[in-house]
């Protein structure tokens, strides 16, 4: 029933309620394996912040790297700078499964917003340190003042 009532909520027609639903799904963990196609349309049809919430859903449930990472690293790239910061927190939850973000969340360290800078260092930091180390090695050596001191 509660599961029903959830996969009822991801069609609704309030972006909230739809986010709210994710978010208890993602929650409930590998229990709600049940709406794991549900989840996989919502990060497909939705847009920003819901496709975040979709994406670390599917991570949560049932450890879905494959079809999670191609969409953070998409919103990674995108124009809203709170979805930057978010795809990359996410991409560092997924840890190692989200290896082929590397070069985007080095990218992401040139970024002139410091939320976006500061998770996706600490995103490269839990996917792999060696590639951190040398992106804020190469930032260093930019020498920019700004960037030197955040990094």
């Amino acid at each position: 029933m509660l599961f029903r009532s959830l996969a009822v909520a991801l069609e609704h027609e309030r972006p909230e309620v739809r986010r709210r639903a994710i978010a208890v799904l993602g929650a409930i963990g590998t229990k709600a394996a049940v709406v794991l196609p549900r989840l996989k349309e919502a990060v497909q049809k939705e847009s920003g912040d819901l496709r975040i919430a979709a994406a670390s859903a599917l991570w949560q449930i049932g450890g879905d790297a494959e079809t999670a990472v191609p969409v953070l690293i998409e919103l990674l790239k995108g124009e809203e700078t709170a979805s930057r910061a978010q795809a990359a927190q996410v991409l560092g939850t997924i840890g190692k499964k989200a290896s082929a973000a590397v070069a985007e969340l080095t990218a992401a360290l040139a970024d002139e917003d410091d939320t976006v800078f500061q998770a996706g260092r600490l995103a490269l930091h839990r996917i792999d340190v060696q590639a951190m180390t040398q992106a804020l090695i190469d930032v260093l050596k930019k020498r920019d003042p700004v960037t030197f001191r955040r990094a």
